[in-house]
């Protein structure tokens, strides 16, 4: 958001809002920037961006459905086997993120057909954060997913009442470019 007509900054992204008499964002962040701290966001490289063609439904819908974690075993079965166990963060008033953390079964695990991290792990990472993905959200278009490995980042951008874009990639630690096979591993 924009307080004064300035941009907002946070770990590494810009929010801005063309209303100029907005409340800045960046206090209503931070549970999300104490949590994504040792991620290091404003350092990591960012892979090709890539874009939807349109798709046929609803903006919001979609958005709401990465915000309920209870789904994933039932329309996720087998994608989600590794990270069983969604927790719900506490939502406070003032809060500008949703949050919700879903344990994995091991340490440093991924969205893969190996279900692992793939990528160098970033260095900073406490045990925690090596045994889960946080899914967080910042109303009302963007989505992230901070994980070992990576962390994505997607836009939900509407094309209407009944049709929606995402826009996303990846911010991975800068030495995952010198990896033999890293674009093979990125897609």
């Amino acid at each position: 958001a924009m307080s004064s007509g300035l941009p907002s900054r946070s770990n590494g992204f810009i929010f801005a809002s063309p209303v100029p008499e907005v409340a800045p964002l960046a206090p209503t962040l931070a549970k999300l920037n104490t949590y994504a701290e040792p991620y290091h966001l404003a350092q990591l490289r960012t892979t090709p961006i890539t874009e939807t063609p349109v798709l046929p439904w609803n903006w919001k819908t979609m958005f709401e459905n990465g915000l309920e974690p209870l789904h994933t075993h039932f329309l996720h079965h087998g994608l989600h086997d590794f990270a069983p166990w969604p927790e719900f963060l506490d939502f406070d008033d003032g809060d500008g993120q949703i949050m919700h953390p879903t344990r994995f079964r091991e340490i440093d695990q991924g969205y893969n057909p190996l279900n692992r991290s793939l990528l160098p792990i970033l260095p900073d990472l406490d045990e925690q954060r090596r045994s889960q993905v946080m899914f967080a959200a910042v109303p009302p278009t963007l989505y992230l997913g901070f994980l070992p490995d990576h962390v994505f980042w997607s836009l939900y951008l509407p094309e209407g009442p009944t049709s929606m874009r995402i826009r996303g990639g990846l911010l991975v630690h800068p030495s995952a470019r010198d990896l033999p096979e890293y674009a093979r591993l990125i897609v």
